[in-house]
């Protein structure tokens, strides 16, 4: 394992795609619903959402940077706990948003996904925080439920590009596909 592993890669892949999920989902939407964030404010916030936990998670994965193998084993828990931390604070500043009438549905799934995921994301932290030891400490992260919820994220994705699409906008999110 070399020492800049900072979350599991299955991890890093799903919150990348999280990430383009939701830049998509600004991009694609239009429209504004009562009580709602006018379209372009409610797309701004996420792109600001989405800066704040890449930049989170910049840092995280600073801190792990050179990290040897044992110390990396010994400040993972600490090091995903952040990573969590981060998480939440996305997913809870994302269900605060009140999204205009047309991304409404689209929002709805986007969250649930991301819940999904940061729920499974926490049971494996919580497998390595009780473990007594494990030789790959990010083991417990590469579980196939996990990899479920980043297929279901790359679903949101693809459903945000045809939203766009339905809508005559011109967008490519870079979805992963199988």
């Amino acid at each position: 394992m070399g020492a800049s592993l900072k979350v599991p890669p299955s991890a890093q892949a799903i919150i990348a795609t999280v990430l383009v999920a939701l830049g998509g989902l600004a991009a694609a939407c239009g429209g504004a619903g009562d009580g709602a964030l006018r379209l372009e404010e409610y797309f701004q916030r996420l792109d600001e959402l989405e800066g704040e936990l890449e930049e989170r998670s910049g840092d995280i994965s600073a801190q792990a940077e050179g990290l040897s193998e044992e110390e990396m084993t010994d400040q993972a828990p600490d090091l995903l706990g952040d990573q969590s931390t981060a998480l939440h604070a996305f997913l809870d500043n994302l269900a605060e948003l009140e999204p205009p009438e047309e991304a409404a549905n689209l929002h709805e799934e986007v969250v649930q996904a991301m819940e999904g995921f940061v729920e499974l994301f926490d049971e494996a932290l919580d497998v390595l925080k009780e473990a007594d030891s494990l030789d790959d400490p990010f083991a417990p992260f590469e579980t196939g439920e996990l990899e479920a919820a980043g297929t279901r994220i790359d679903q949101v994705c693809l459903d945000a590009e045809q939203l766009a699409a339905d809508n005559g906008i011109d967008v490519d999110l870079n979805c992963e596909q199988e």
